[in-house]
């Protein structure tokens, strides 16, 4: 296999270019006896997966039925809320907001109450 190889645009901090591809044959295709062997192997494969919903461990029956309704449905979709920060006093601030929230949520006393104290210093002019 003789390829030549393109160089690739970059822009600015190395970025790639408009319409340009850090992989630009996509992703290598799996062999065809890699392809042969495998599907031979499935119906086995499945076998297995049907026997150990049947096993004793609930953890295991759990697993494959779990693997059996992914590969059927499609594994579920997971939303994620991400939120990125790079200032460190927001980060911390908003840490302290979900402590404060998981305390409020958790069925029981996480601290025990302490009184307020005044801690003002009394200073006449």
């Amino acid at each position: 296999m003789s390829e030549t190889k393109q160089a690739i645009e970059r822009v600015d901090r190395g970025r790639f270019a408009k319409g340009q591809s850090g992989n630009p044959g996509g992703r290598a295709a799996v062999p065809a006896h890699i392809k042969e062997m495998l599907g031979e192997l499935t119906p086995r494969a499945v076998e297995i997966m049907a026997e150990t919903m049947g096993c004793d461990d609930p953890k295991l029956r759990f697993l494959a039925a779990q693997e059996i309704l992914n590969r059927t449905l499609g594994k579920p979709k997971q939303d994620v809320a991400l939120n990125v920060r790079t200032d460190a006093a927001s980060a911390h601030f908003a840490a302290l907001q979900s402590l404060t929230a998981l305390a409020a949520a958790h069925s029981g006393p996480v601290l025990e109450h302490q009184p307020i104290v005044d801690v003002e210093p009394d200073v006449e002019r």
